[in-house]
């Protein structure tokens, strides 16, 4: 049976949404405790805007970026 790549391209970036997600979810959660962000961009943008959304924001940034990238690298090779 031949791979697929686009198929496990396309597992790979629900696996990272996922992950990120939780790793969002968790970030609240320990916020709500009292931790700090130890990145120091999002530590600078979070005091920026006041609020810890800027880590959903970035995430979902960076995710859009990566499939874009495939998106164009895969363009290139047809």
């Amino acid at each position: 049976m031949p791979i697929n790549k686009t198929r496990i391209i396309w597992m790979l970036i629900f696996v990272v949404v996922v992950y990120s997600a939780l790793d969002t979810y968790q970030s609240h959660l320990l916020f709500s405790m009292g931790a700090y962000e130890a990145n120091p961009l999002l530590d600078w943008l979070m005091r920026q805007t006041g609020t810890w959304m800027v880590i959903p924001a970035m995430k979902a940034i960076m995710i859009g970026l990566l499939c874009a990238l495939i998106f164009i690298s895969k363009k290139e090779k047809v």
